[in-house]
């Protein structure tokens, strides 16, 4: 059997918020879960950048000066061990979840909710993140974001379109989002031609290339985790499929993948959520960088990593503005907590879902439009555009 793998990274996991016999504050415990180590999916940037987020905090007093105390949880892309890690929020009296990325989220949200525990900038690539109450991301999800670039693509005649997915059911509703979404997209008529699953262990993908070229696509949406995205976008080069077909939305183009692509990646057309890290004079891209140094990580950050940095701190920020650090009282005063902006992703507004995606609890429309350049991710507009916007 497949366990969830827990561990504490400092200090004591269950805090009572009442002030120790010396006067330091007891500290506030914070989670997050993700898939890390396995053939398909690896985010180990995601414990990366809570445990940054946190280390800053704690040099600058804590939260109003409680130190942050972080406990990691690995689903090993497995159901079991994804419902063994809410479990263990559960057990460790978490204040919250923070920048979880889990394909198995439906099992994990339930049981938060249980213990009135909230979900914080997680992923966005499910339902449930979008209907369960005690979720609050803070990006477009991954609905809009395909949406966005397909528009895009579409309105620059890529419109027969390949949706290439990695074979799990939680994929099923964003499927069928797409499938009825893209026919009303852009200033052309936009048609999916093939729908083209990948096993979620699946590393040779020459059966792909050779499943989107038969299709007669001349666009591609990848609906995959990192690793395989790359593995299609290379395969699809050496095919002699360019780049240009590609809207890279799969969280793919950090600095490890835009080495390993080469050539491959020139011409991507990238969506990201937060200010792409390559921007390395951007006051925001420092302090990232800086706390995930801080930690000692040395691999690739991902869009994952960056949003689970900034989950921590929008956490932070709510806990510090009204003095909160139960989970009972966080999960209440995160929609008082008015416009948040933390420059390294969109303004959000947990309090305020977009009018025009209700029922769905969707706060944030803003997203950074970039290219592959020689091997840089390169904003086309130095600021984060509105999706909603975009026709």
């Amino acid at each position: 059997m497949v366990l969830a793998i827990c561990a504490l990274v400092a200090g004591t996991a269950i805090p009572t918020m009442a002030a120790t016999a010396s006067g330091v504050k007891t500290p506030v415990t914070i989670m997050t879960i993700a898939t890390v180590g396995t053939t398909s999916t690896n985010y180990p940037e995601i414990f990366a950048g809570v445990k940054g987020a946190a280390a800053d905090l704690n040099k600058n007093g804590g939260i109003n000066g409680h130190p942050v105390v972080v406990i990691t949880c690995n689903d090993n892309l497995d159901p079991t061990a994804a419902t063994n890690c809410a479990n263990e929020a559960v057990a460790n009296h978490v204040t919250a979840v923070v920048g979880t990325q889990s394909n198995y989220i439906s099992n994990i949200l339930p049981i938060l909710a249980a213990a009135n525990i909230p979900s914080i900038g997680s992923a966005n690539a499910t339902a449930a993140e979008v209907t369960s109450p005690n979720s609050f991301t803070f990006t477009g999800g991954t609905n809009l974001l395909g949406n966005s670039g397909m528009t895009e693509l579409i309105n620059t005649g890529h419109n027969k379109i390949a949706l290439v997915y990695i074979d799990l059911p939680v994929v099923g509703p964003i499927l069928t989002g797409l499938k009825a979404s893209i026919p009303t997209l852009g200033n052309k008529t936009g048609t999916v031609v093939a729908t083209i699953p990948v096993s979620p262990t699946q590393t040779d993908m020459s059966t792909i290339t050779a499943a989107i070229k038969s299709s007669g696509a001349n666009a591609i949406n990848l609906i995959l985790g990192g690793q395989q995205a790359d593995l299609v976008i290379e395969s699809n080069y050496q095919g002699g499929i360019p780049a240009t077909q590609v809207p890279a939305q799969a969280f793919s183009m950090n600095k490890s993948d835009l080495a390993t692509l080469g050539a491959a990646a020139n011409g991507i057309f990238y969506i990201s959520s937060v200010m792409p890290l390559t921007q390395t004079k951007n006051k925001y891209v420092k302090q990232v960088l800086a706390d995930f140094k801080t930690v000692h990580f040395n691999g690739s950050i991902t869009d994952y990593g960056t949003q689970a940095w900034a989950a921590t701190m929008a956490a932070a920020f709510v806990m510090k503005k009204f003095k909160v650090y139960s989970p009972g009282k966080l999960l209440n005063d995160l929609p008082k907590a008015g416009t948040i902006n933390l420059g390294i992703i969109g303004p959000f507004n947990w309090g305020k879902p977009l009018a025009s995606q209700l029922p769905s609890r969707i706060f944030n429309p803003n997203y950074m439009f970039s290219i592959v350049k020689n091997g840089v991710v390169t904003p086309q507009i130095k600021t984060f555009q509105n999706i909603l916007g975009i026709h």
